[in-house]
């Protein structure tokens, strides 16, 4: 047998000729991008590939695009439908009742989301964020449980679409690294991480090996709220009311500054306090910590998630997702 130029063959083997057990993980170990696909037929299959899985761009050779580490493994079926019948599918009718009681009995005459009580926005907010969440989940193991026959082609892998629990996160960085999808970024990191790493390092003037985390938060939050702009004014056919999204990640992107700045205080005011060496962090935890940063993470998610509500009641989303 034999592997693409360029391409691990380690790697290639394992994703194309083995078939793992259900569940059992499959590690990359591809560290270049070199190997892309020649001739038409490769390039089809390729792009083909590069469509349907949620594995992200190039992903067939060393590209991790929508997951943290290397590892990726075929889901079972078994597992697939488990998870839609006991957890999503819940979530989905649910959030989905909720949705359209609130606009059944307020929206649906032209009351402005503005106009609702505080508490019926932070529900609404809450509601349609599970469902999102669900329908992504929904989507995603229906086509691990479509694409599981084509096994060991790369199109039957599939990585975790959500990396961590909702109650695992203690903080709005966790949300957004390990408690949402990654589909997108490529596209963030390009056009968004990337160029606010590179201004920050032209403001503050830090060498190349230096972090650069403000520009790098920053980038990644205001490219998606271009994005998500552009989209909001697609539907809306304007610009009017398409601002919401932006103004929901703006304001993710500085809250997960803030939150940096005041746990690196904190762990500098605990290690001042417990032995008088700054390099000794044993036992600087403390047992509200994860509470407090629930309570936070949660806090911000709707209370700026509310921006996004209005925005998709604006554009009548709400009223077709309430099937009314």
């Amino acid at each position: 047998m034999f592997s693409p130029p360029g391409v691990d063959a380690k790697s290639y083997f394992s994703l194309h000729f083995l078939t793992p057990g259900d569940g059992e993980a499959v590690t990359e170990t591809a560290t270049t991008d070199e190997g892309w696909p020649r001739g038409w037929k490769d390039r089809m299959s390729w792009a083909l590939e590069l469509e349907l899985s949620m594995r992200g761009a190039g992903f067939t050779w060393s590209s991790a695009d929508v997951r943290h580490t290397r590892s990726t493994w075929r889901p079972s079926i078994k597992d697939r439908t488990r998870s839609i019948l006991v957890h999503v599918l819940p979530i989905l009718l649910v959030s989905w009742a909720v949705i359209r009681d609130i606009y059944s009995l307020y929206l649906a005459h032209q009351e402005p989301f503005d106009d609702l009580p505080i508490g019926l926005q932070l529900l609404l907010t809450a509601a349609l964020g599970a469902f999102l969440m669900s329908a992504f989940s929904l989507g995603h193991s229906t086509f691990a449980i479509m694409l599981a026959p084509l096994a060991p082609h790369p199109l039957s892998y599939f990585p975790p679409l959500y990396t961590a629990r909702v109650w695992e996160l203690k903080s709005v960085r966790d949300f957004w690294s390990y408690g949402w999808h990654r589909l997108f970024s490529r596209l963030f990191l390009v056009y968004g991480v990337w160029p606010g790493e590179w201004l920050e390092r032209r403001l503050t003037g830090k060498s190349n090996e230096e972090d650069a985390d403000i520009g790098k938060v920053l980038g990644g939050f205001v490219s998606s709220a271009f994005v998500h702009s552009f989209a909001a004014h697609t539907v809306m056919g304007g610009w009017h009311g398409a601002f919401g999204e932006a103004w929901f990640f703006a304001g993710n992107g500085v809250a997960v500054v803030v939150e940096e700045g005041v746990r690196m205080a904190v762990v500098r005011s605990r290690r001042r306090k417990k032995t008088g060496n700054e390099k000794n962090d044993m036992g600087l935890e403390r047992w509200y910590d994860g509470v407090v940063g629930r309570v936070w993470w949660v806090s911000v998610l709707l209370y700026t998630g509310r921006n996004f509500a209005r925005g998709w009641v604006r554009a009548g989303l709400v009223r077709e997702m309430a099937g009314l």
